[in-house]
């Protein structure tokens, strides 16, 4: 999940988990985000903020006619405007409390992981002299697998 993903995601939560009315009526939740309404209407999911934000939308149909709508993003639509202008706002501003806010997917960390590792092979494969296939690789897949290791159990020694 993109952290763009993971913030639409969040937003539809929290508008869902603000509403306070206990009468019967209709809540109409507005995004631009084709790939959040879709994953809220898939069978299959592995990620926490989503089941999360997919209990919250039943717990709330229970009293309550809930409907999910897409809107075209930036075409004047008055709520995706201002909802627009508020998240660059908050963008700008310095975040106080834990970090990360959303933190960073595996898929994504591990992607990066990839990437260095790939890099540093690259670079010791052209330095280094005698044996180089066995030596590198074994280097490189030791340290690829501390830092996924330190990454998954949210102890980062290596970085």
């Amino acid at each position: 999940m993109s952290p763009v993903f993971q913030a639409e995601m969040y937003a539809i939560r929290a508008c869902i988990c603000n509403i306070n009315s206990q009468e019967e009526s209709s809540v109409a939740t507005c995004s631009d985000s084709q790939a959040v309404l879709k994953t809220l209407r898939g069978a299959k999911t592995t990620s926490n903020l989503v089941k999360e934000t997919i209990l919250a939308l039943k717990a709330l149909s229970v009293s309550h006619s809930v409907r999910l709508l897409w809107v075209p993003g930036h075409h004047g639509v008055e709520g995706n405007e201002i909802a627009d202008v508020l998240g660059k706002q908050a963008a700008c501003l310095n975040f106080v409390g834990p970090e990360p806010v959303l933190g960073l997917p595996n898929t994504l960390i591990r992607t990066y992981i990839r990437q260095w590792a790939d890099k540093e092979q690259t670079k010791r494969w052209q330095t280094v002299e005698g044996c180089r296939q066995a030596s590198n690789i074994l280097v490189i897949k030791i340290i690829l697998v501390l830092v996924l290791v330190s990454f998954q159990s949210n102890h980062f020694y290596f970085i």
